[in-house]
C-alpha cells in the first residue's frame, strides 16, 4: 500500500506542475500580448482581455457626458453649465498604459489560476485649461469675498476696533476633481480665507493706545514744566499697518514736535544759517547761529513705552544749522564782479511782479559748477504766490497774464550775467524789440515756455542781490574776480519798418588767456500796432 500511495502522490505532484507550467506559459503569453485584465471596466465600459491602445478607442467612443451640469452656489442661485464648454475629453492613456504594463507575474499567475473577478476604474475627463479656468473666474466673482482685516479707528474720542471677516474663495483644486467626473449635478467647493490681521490683534494695539493717550503727560525739559493734554496725545498718537503685515503703535515726530513747541515755549529756536551782506561794496559773512529744540525722538520713545509714571523728562537738543561761517568762507565771495541795471516808470502791475521776484532772487548764492534756471528759482507765478496780470507778449500780441514784466527780471540778470562771465546756456530775446533793452542782449521767460538759464563755471560762489527801486531794478553779482574780464561789441542794426537783425559778441578773458568768443545773432520783428 505504501508504494501505490506514494504512486499517487508522485503522479499528483506531476499533474500540479504541469498545471503550474502551464500558468505560467499562459501568464507569459498574457505579457507578451499587453492584454488589459479580465474583467476590467472603465466606467461602465467593458475593456477587459483588450490590447490597451483599443480598449482606449472603446473608452473614446462609448464615453457620455451629461449635456448639462448644475453647479449649486452656497447662498447663491445655481449656475448651469453646457458640457461641451468645458472641451472635455476621456483621461484614458495613463490610466490603462498602467493596467497594461504594470501587473506583476503573480498578478498575471492570479488571473490564470483562479476564478476571473471584475474590477472597475473610475471615468475621469481631462477639461480644457482655458475653459475650466474662465469657470473658475465666473464662480469666484459670484462666490468669493475678500477677507477684511481688522483695524483701529481713533483721532478725537477713544480708540475702536474694527473687526476682522473672515472670506472665501472657491477650492480650485477640488472642483477640477469633481469635474473630472462629469457629474450632472456638484456642489461648489469652497475654502475660507484669513484675514491677515485679526480683530485679537487690532484689539491688542488699541489696549496699548488707549495707555497712552487715556491720561494727560507730564514733559519736564529745560527747567520747564508743562504737559500733554489727552487731546495733545491722541493728534500725535498713530496705529500704522507695517510689514508682516501687523498693526503698531507710532508717533508722528512732526506733530509732536509741534506740540511741544506749544506747551514749552522758549525752549525751541529755529538754527539760523550763515549768510552774507554787502556793505559799502564789500561782502561781508554774517555767522550762523545753533538752534534748540526738545529732543523728539527720546520723548517718542518715552510715550510708547510708558508705565506707572506718566512723567517725561526730554533733553534739550542743538540744532546744527545746515550753511556755516566756514562753508560761506570757501566760496570765495568776496568783491563785485558784474551789475546791471533796466529802467521801469513806477508803478503799474508790472512793476508789482518785478519787485515780487526781486525778493524771491535777492541773496541767492550759485556754488562752482552749478547751473541757475530763473523758471526753478521763481516757479510758477500765480496769484497765491504773489504776482499780478500785467502785459506781457505773446505770439506777437500784448496781453494781460499773471506774473506779466517778470522778463525784464531776466533781462537785467541775463546781462549781469553776461558781463560775469558765466557760461550762458540757454536764452530766448523778445520776439521785437523793446527800447529800454540793449538790442538782442536781452532775454524773456515764460511758465513752460522760453527759458534764462546760465551755468557758474567758475571755481567759487556767485552772490545775487536785487534791488527794485522807483525808477528800475538792478543786479548785482558778487564772486573773487579771478583776473577775468568781459568785452562785447554791438552790430549796427539792419533792416527797416521796425523789423531788424541784430549781431553782438563776448570775448571772456582769465589774464591773458582768451576763455570764450562767442558770436550770437538775433532778428526782432515788427512792433504789434498801437491802434
Amino acid at each position: 500500500m505504501r508504494p501505490s500511495n506514494g504512486r499517487w502522490m508522485a503522479g499528483g505532484g506531476a499533474a500540479v506542475g504541469v498545471l503550474v507550467a502551464g500558468a505560467l506559459l499562459t501568464a507569459a503569453a498574457a505579457d507578451r500580448d499587453g492584454r488589459l485584465p479580465e474583467g476590467l471596466h472603465v466606467g461602465s465600459i467593458p475593456v477587459g482581455g483588450l490590447e490597451v491602445d483599443v480598449a482606449a478607442e472603446r473608452v473614446r467612443r462609448e464615453a457620455m457626458t451629461p449635456p448639462r451640469i448644475r453647479l449649486d452656489i452656497p447662498g447663491k442661485r445655481p449656475l448651469v453649465i453646457a458640457t461641451s464648454s468645458l472641451k472635455p475629453s476621456p483621461e484614458i492613456a495613463q490610466t490603462l498604459g498602467q493596467e497594461g504594463r504594470g501587473r506583476s507575474w503573480s498578478g498575471r499567475l492570479r488571473e490564470v489560476v483562479l476564478p476571473t473577478r471584475s474590477r472597475t476604474l473610475p471615468l475621469t475627463f481631462n477639461l480644457d485649461p482655458g475653459a475650466a479656468d474662465a469657470l473658475l473666474q465666473e464662480l469666484n466673482r459670484r462666490t468669493a469675498r475678500r477677507a477684511s482685516d481688522a483695524g483701529v479707528v481713533g483721532g478725537s474720542g477713544a480708540w475702536r476696533v474694527r473687526p476682522s471677516r473672515t472670506g472665501r474663495t472657491v477650492d480650485r483644486a477640488r472642483l477640477l476633481q469633481l469635474l473630472s467626473r462629469m457629474p450632472p449635478t456638484l456642489v461648489v467647493p469652497v475654502r475660507a480665507t484669513v484675514p491677515r490681521i485679526t480683530t485679537r490683534d487690532a484689539r491688542r494695539v488699541a489696549r496699548r493706545a488707549t495707555r497712552i493717550t487715556d491720561e494727560p503727560v507730564v514733559v519736564r525739559a529745560g527747567g520747564l514744566e508743562s504737559h500733554l493734554s489727552t487731546t495733545d496725545l491722541r493728534r500725535v498718537v498713530r496705529i500704522r499697518q507695517i510689514s508682516g503685515p501687523r498693526l503698531t503703535v507710532v508717533v508722528d515726530q512732526a506733530e509732536l514736535a509741534l506740540a511741544l513747541s506749544r506747551v514749552l515755549p522758549g525752549l525751541s529756536q529755529p538754527a539760523k544759517d550763515a549768510a552774507f551782506t554787502v556793505r559799502g561794496g564789500a561782502v561781508d559773512i554774517i555767522p550762523e547761529r545753533p538752534g534748540s529744540e526738545v529732543d523728539v525722538r527720546s520723548v517718542t520713545s518715552a510715550l510708547l513705552h510708558l508705565g506707572a509714571s506718566r512723567v517725561i523728562r526730554a533733553r534739550l537738543r542743538t540744532i546744527t544749522p545746515a550753511f556755516t561761517s566756514v562753508d560761506a568762507s570757501r566760496l570765495g565771495i568776496r568783491e563785485q564782479i558784474a551789475s546791471f541795471s533796466t529802467p521801469y516808470d513806477c508803478c503799474p502791475p508790472r512793476v508789482t511782479n518785478i519787485r515780487r521776484a526781486a525778493t524771491m532772487l535777492d541773496g541767492v548764492v550759485i556754488r562752482p559748477g552749478a547751473s541757475f534756471s530763473l523758471n526753478v528759482a521763481l516757479g510758477e507765478r500765480t496769484a497765491r504766490r504773489g504776482f499780478v496780470p500785467a502785459p506781457q507778449i505773446n505770439a506777437g500780441r500784448l496781453e494781460d497774464a499773471v506774473g506779466g514784466g517778470v522778463s525784464q527780471i531776466a533781462t537785467t540778470l541775463f546781462n549781469a550775467a553776461f558781463f560775469a562771465g558765466l557760461r550762458l546756456d540757454r536764452f530766448t530775446p523778445h520776439e521785437f524789440w523793446i527800447p529800454r533793452y540793449p538790442p538782442g542782449r536781452e532775454a524773456t521767460i515764460s511758465w513752460g515756455g522760453p527759458e534764462l538759464i546760465f551755468t557758474n563755471d567758475w571755481p567759487v560762489g556767485v552772490l545775487l542781490t536785487v534791488r527794485a527801486g522807483r525808477r528800475g531794478v538792478t543786479i548785482r553779482l558778487y564772486s573773487s574776480r579771478l583776473r577775468r574780464r568781459v568785452a562785447t561789441t554791438n552790430s549796427h542794426p539792419k533792416g527797416a519798418a521796425g523789423a531788424f537783425t541784430v549781431e553782438f559778441t563776448r570775448r571772456v578773458w582769465v589774464g591773458p588767456r582768451l576763455r570764450r568768443n562767442e558770436v550770437y545773432r538775433w532778428s526782432y520783428r515788427a512792433p504789434p500796432s498801437q491802434g
